[in-house]
């Protein structure tokens, strides 16, 4: 192959590694945004505050574990804070060596770490309150299968249950906050730099990463997981609306 067929060949090698987690970053990012600026529209100020109490926590967490896993070393954390000069409501300040491969990469999935951990709590969240909604997961991808996750949740029994309340709010907490911070989006980038040097230099060496992986079961496995948080963003972008015009 040219160079050209090279570059070609690894932008696609990217766009199907982390193209999804992307899409889903804007979408979330826009359903977050939206929502959150219609619940200031009623609320106020402290209406980051009421969902901030356990969005922020568990946004922070996700990337203090994995910054973790890739090694870099924390410096302070803070889970949750008012009253900020900088309004920043949290933050997990790490420190990596930037002569180590790993730790770089490691920068892109610590930046997208809220969009992932929070889309699998929300799913272990299902498990635990709502099980009967995970049993045919393989038709998240349908709109009737999409029909029937959201009829399995929102059933008139489980509003009769006052756990499910509890559902609820732990739910678009999470959702309030799962978006990237502009701090996340910067850490980010400078690991989608070097997942794509590495890619680069895999396809100049003519060594195919993904013939020994099954992309296309990787990519229908992470769209499942991440549709589930837009979903529950969607939701929540809609009672924010409803919630502003009252």
């Amino acid at each position: 192959m040219n160079i050209a067929d090279i570059l070609l060949k690894t932008l696609i090698d990217l766009s199907y590694f982390i193209g999804i987690i992307v899409i889903a970053g804007l979408i979330l990012g826009f359903l977050r945004n939206t929502s959150m600026a219609n619940y200031q529209r009623k609320l106020g100020k402290k209406a980051i505050y009421i969902t901030g109490i356990v969005g922020v926590p568990i946004h922070e967490l996700s990337h203090l574990i994995i910054a973790l896993l890739f090694g870099h070393k924390i410096k302070e954390v803070k889970f949750f804070q008012v009253n900020d000069e900088n309004r920043t409501l949290g933050y997990v300040n790490h420190s990596y060596n930037p002569r180590n491969i790993y730790h770089q990469i490691g920068n892109f999935f610590i930046g997208v770490a809220p969009i992932i951990c929070g889309s699998l709590l929300i799913i272990l969240l299902l498990k635990i309150f709502v099980p009967v909604s995970l049993e045919n997961t393989n038709e998240l991808l349908s709109t009737d299968g999409i029909l029937e996750f959201l009829k399995s949740i929102f059933s008139f029994n489980n509003f009769r249950r006052p756990e499910f309340y509890l559902f609820l709010y732990l739910v678009f907490n999470i959702c309030s906050h799962i978006s990237l911070s502009p701090a996340d989006i910067k850490g980010a980038s400078i690991g989608v730099i070097f997942i794509f040097a590495i890619l680069l230099i895999l396809n100049i060496i003519n060594l195919d990463l993904f013939s020994n992986i099954n992309i296309l079961k990787y990519n229908l496995l992470l769209t499942k997981v991440l549709i589930v948080s837009i979903l529950f963003s969607s939701i929540n972008l809609l009672i924010s609306f409803i919630l502003s015009k009252i």
